[in-house]
């Protein structure tokens, strides 16, 4: 596996990403600079860290950044 779009994590969560932005488009137009942009960073974090982790690991980098996604899809769970 040499990139992060092969991980079947990454391409779950970069539909999820899309569901939400497709969700967050039917959100009241009041809600546009709000919820929806917080929405949105978090699933796009979720793809992002992901992306991350991998490129951490092939450089054999100790820092585990798989912990953030998973707190990212915590914080949409709360919105």
């Amino acid at each position: 596996m040499n990139t992060f779009e092969e991980l079947q994590a990454w391409k779950k969560a970069r539909e999820f990403r899309i569901a939400v932005s497709k969700l967050c488009a039917k959100f009241p137009t009041e809600e546009k600079f709000a919820l929806t942009i917080q929405t949105k960073r978090s699933s796009r974090s979720v793809t992002n860290n992901i992306a991350k982790g991998l490129a951490d690991f092939i450089s054999k980098k100790t820092y585990n950044s798989a912990e953030f996604p998973e707190g990212h899809l915590q914080k949409l769970q709360i919105i």
